[in-house]
This record gives C-alpha cells, structure tokens and sequence, in this order.
C-alpha cells in the first residue's frame, strides 16, 4: 500500500474515532449523492472508501468527483453530478477500487440511481418534439420508451441513473432528473 494511501485510510479512521457515537447518526442519513456504478448500500460504501480518489482519476470523461468538506461524511467520496457530467458506463472506476466500495457489475445493474421525468416540464408531453434523452439512453428503446412515439417514458426496472438523460435535455432546469438510488 502507498503512503499516501495508507495515510488517507488512517486519517479516514481517525475522523470516525473522533466523530464517535455522532459518526453513527450521520453514517446512517441517506446521502443526496449519486455514487459511481458499483457501489451498494451508502453504510457500506462510507464505510469501505479509503477516498483515495483512483476510481476518479481512472474515468476517462470525468465524471467521478470528489466530494469536499461540507459533506460530512461523504468527503473525499466519489460522486456524479449528471447534468454537469454523466457517466458513461465504461466501467473504469470499478476495477480500480482497492478496498471494493465499488465492485464489479454489469452495465446493467450499475445502480446508480434512477431518471424522474416532470411530465409537466417535458416538452414531448405537451406537443412538441424531442427525442433527446430517448435517442442518447444507453439503454436504448428499453431505459427510456416512447409512448404513443412520441412521449418518453422512463423504464424504473431498466434505467440504472447513469445521467445521460439529465445531460441532454434542452431545458434548464432540465425535465428529466436522475434521483439517488438505494
């Protein structure tokens, strides 16, 4: 293990210590935070990041972000931002995690979350036309479905919030929006 590694865990550790029954109530709060496919329960993941940052430094579009201070618990955590950055679903990040707070899985189950579409905001549902997060879903003509070919539906059992949908929306605020999963 690398210094740097070893003193990252080590400080990780010691904020637990120090933190010590409050550590316990913040750990168990879900967090906002969508997290990089692979991961499982927050508990866990929290639990298992050495944040040492590898999964990001790994991700060739730069997705993964490291949370900062004000997140508590979460700090140093990787976390994606979909409207900013989606992830791509190449899966990089998941071989690289030393202490397996992400662990290997198919695109399909990534897991990251899932697209909440405001049928009230998207304009396909109310006249005209857009196909932009139906044409650049990974999942294509599953994650999200057009009803009656021309409104897009989202697929709860396909869609794993990858944010490709979030990313390509032409509104801003956009009307489709990726939601923590767990």
């Amino acid at each position: 293990m690398e210094r740097r590694t070893l003193f990252k865990a080590s400080a990780g550790g010691l904020l637990f210590l120090l933190l010590g029954q409050g550590a316990k109530t913040l750990v168990s709060q879900p967090s906002p935070l969508i997290r990089p496919p692979g991961t499982t329960s927050e508990n866990h993941f929290l639990a298992t990041c050495l944040r040492c940052g590898q999964c990001a430094q790994v991700c060739p579009c730069d997705a993964l972000l490291l949370a900062g201070l004000e997140t508590g618990l979460s700090a140093g955590t990787p976390y994606i931002v979909p409207r900013q950055q989606p992830c791509d679903l190449c899966m990089e990040c998941l071989n690289v995690c030393p202490t397996g707070a992400i662990v290997p899985v198919e695109k399909e189950e990534a897991g990251m979350g899932l697209a909440v579409l405001d049928q009230d905001r998207c304009i396909t549902w109310h006249g005209d036309v857009c196909k932009c997060c139906y044409a650049r879903c990974p999942f294509f003509n599953k994650g999200i479905v057009l009803e009656d070919f021309a409104r897009p539906v989202v697929d709860p059992e396909v869609c794993v919030g990858c944010g490709i949908c979030e990313y390509v929306c032409i509104l801003d605020p956009p009307a489709i929006t990726i939601v923590k999963g767990e």
